[in-house]
């Protein structure tokens, strides 16, 4: 099925994360989501951010998010912003969807499109950062891209944040408004620090929330390191 912007589908229109809360969860500078954002210098954006309607306020949807884990695939496995903005372009135009990084489409037939629009030797010295010489994506990216689940229309519906070593966090914008929950437990990670902040014990946290406590530990080593060691 090929999903239709909808101005009722909140995965699209509903602002969930500040700019700084999507750079967390996505592992990357503050900075780096802002230009992916917002673009720079006459640069367009690469993601589809929706009016904020002040600073600091919500600014990026939940198929946003999942936009910038995928851009931040492509830069783990080496692509440069250069080939990343063409290989963007080329993944919407041959799939035929505005919101095509965040499509089952992207995981299932990405590879071949970026194949196919390497006609030149720089264009396939930086195809080889992303895809192989079988034509599928590398390893790096296809971690990502499975963390993704995909609703009936082919969207991406929720997905799995690579803030943790482990599979421990996930946002689905029809739970906790998008906010990060443990998958094993459903407990917000938000109040999970909060409590950890104030003093209390992670074994005592992991029970109040149903949470495994390893998932506890998990969540505080991305965070707090050397309380967490």
């Amino acid at each position: 099925m090929t999903h239709a912007a909808n101005a009722t589908d909140v995965r699209l229109t509903e602002p969930l994360y500040t700019v700084r809360e999507a750079a967390m969860y996505l592992k990357v500078s503050p900075n780096t989501l802002e230009y992916w954002a917002r673009g720079r210098n006459g640069t367009p954006p690469l993601l589809h951010a929706v009016p904020a309607g002040g600073r600091h306020r919500p600014e990026l949807p939940f198929v946003a998010l999942a936009e910038g884990l995928v851009v931040a695939a492509f830069r783990r496995a080496g692509a440069s912003m250069q080939y990343v903005r063409k290989a963007v372009d080329a993944i919407r135009r041959d799939i035929g969807f505005e919101y095509a990084l965040a499509s089952r489409k992207l995981h299932l037939h990405g590879a071949q499109i970026l194949w196919d629009h390497a006609t030149d030797p720089a264009a396939k010295r930086e195809l080889a950062e992303v895809v192989t010489k079988n034509r599928v994506f590398d390893p790096v990216v296809v971690g990502y891209l499975e963390l993704m689940t995909y609703a009936e229309d082919d969207l991406a519906s929720s997905l799995v944040l690579p803030l943790t070593q482990r599979p421990t966090l996930k946002t689905d914008p029809r739970i906790a408004f998008g906010q990060p929950v443990f998958i094993r437990g459903g407990g917000r990670m938000e109040d999970v620090l909060d409590r950890f902040s104030a003093g209390e014990d992670p074994g005592d946290l992991a029970e109040d929330f149903g949470v495994p406590v390893e998932d506890v530990y998990e969540l505080l080593r991305a965070f707090i390191p050397q309380e967490a060691a």
